[in-house]
């Protein structure tokens, strides 16, 4: 891994290609570098001739070639499995000539319409199996609404009303749903598998966002494989607003020309007004760069008149979120599943020192632990996030 920062004019190159450091071993994750002074090129492609890389690919992706050494290099020609999309890829051609790809940032027409958000939106109780207590906001991810295999995927619960699908939810009929199209990459196969039948089924559901599905952006995978991920979110993006439900992005990056790219794609698309950022199980050096890069594209949006809101999925702890506070991010709402996955197993929620604990409560039936945890979640980040801040409110308050 890198250690230095390169210079702008290293490699005769702008720093639209390089400005990624790394910092040395031990030293946390990587951090972005980007300037606002500086002019990005932002127009990836998946073919060589018309990469803004020009054939020097720098941290951050690259280069675009095997990336395995030993026995495990080119496993694909010998039709072993892998995941990894690079131009030395057996099939790759077949793959990134797929003619459903939409281009990289390509607009939506439809979005969700702007709504009061609670700054606490629980996920996980229909895989846990539990009745949520009278919610304003509740979320499911995509593992909880379909069976996905890496090849197809399929509605689980077909249902031909929106109140048909609360009742079999166990949720109130006038809950507002988030559905949070997240799951292991290999399961988002079968996802984007389901084509054109993936909108009838969630149309079903009454749902007031949809935030698109989280393919993964790995920085340290070639540029190809990023760009093919990024794509692929568009287009699933595109398809679902295209057949009016209320769609939002999930923002990936692996480099500094994706944020700025993240940046004039919002500029440019005045009617989003939410995003989705993926924080869960990263390290903290990490989520910190994260929330600080979106907290830069929140201020210069903010200059021009704009209001963004984030969901942060993956955060339920008040002391990830007094971080986020910290760096400045505002306008946030937590999308969180510590309060149903400890119910499941029988575990009572408490907060020490910031910190999420718990401890087994068989004095409590699953459900009531449910209730108590959302209680306790919401008491503890109460004391973080403000009552109110744009469009997101205390739980309590709506």
């Amino acid at each position: 891994m890198r250690s230095t920062l390169l210079e702008p004019e290293r490699h005769g190159r702008s720093c639209s290609v390089c400005c990624r450091w790394f910092p040395a071993s031990g030293q946390g994750a990587p951090r972005l570098n980007w300037s606002p002074n500086l002019q990005y090129s932002t127009q990836d492609s998946l073919f060589c001739g018309s990469c803004s890389a020009q054939g020097y690919c720098p941290g951050g992706g690259g280069p675009c070639t095997c990336i395995f050494t030993g026995e495990e290099r080119h496993k694909c020609w010998d039709n072993r499995p892998c995941d990894v999309l690079c131009l030395e890829r057996r099939n790759y051609a077949r793959i990134v000539h797929d003619p459903r790809l939409r281009p990289l940032w390509s607009p939506i027409s439809q979005t969700a319409v702007p709504h009061n958000i609670p700054f606490l939106i629980p996920f996980g109780s229909l895989r846990m199996g539990l009745t949520p207590p009278a919610l304003s906001w509740i979320s499911f991810d995509a593992r909880e609404l379909f069976y996905l295999s890496g090849r197809r995927g399929s509605i689980r619960r077909i249902s031909s009303s929106p109140v048909e699908f609360r009742l079999a939810a166990g949720i109130d009929a006038r809950a507002n749903v988030l559905v949070y199209l997240n799951a292991p990459d290999p399961e988002l196969e079968g996802l984007y598998a389901m084509g054109n039948a993936l909108a009838p089924a969630l149309q079903t559901l009454g749902v007031q966002v949809v935030g698109a599905p989280t393919y993964s952006v790995y920085i340290h995978r070639p540029r190809v494989d990023q760009i093919f991920n990024l794509q692929r979110m568009f287009t699933v993006l595109s398809e679902l607003s295209e057949q009016g439900l209320p769609v939002i992005p999930t923002v990936f990056y692996a480099r500094e020309a994706d944020v700025v790219a993240w940046r004039d794609w919002l500029l440019a698309n005045p009617n989003v007004w939410l995003i989705g950022v993926v924080v869960q199980r990263q390290e903290e050096a990490f989520y910190q760069d994260q929330i600080t890069q979106i907290t830069r594209i929140q201020r210069d949006l903010e200059q021009t008149g704009r209001s963004l809101h984030v969901l942060l999925y993956g955060v339920g702890s008040p002391h990830r979120a007094s971080t986020a506070r910290d760096i400045g991010l505002r306008r946030f709402a937590c999308v969180s599943s510590n309060a149903a996955m400890a119910a499941g197993k029988g575990r009572l929620l408490t907060y020490i020192t910031g910190r999420l604990k718990s401890r087994k409560a068989p004095e409590f039936d699953r459900n009531q632990l449910f209730a108590k945890n959302l209680a306790h979640q919401i008491e503890a980040l109460a004391a973080v996030i403000p009552a109110e801040d744009g469009l997101i409110s205390h739980p309590e308050k709506m």
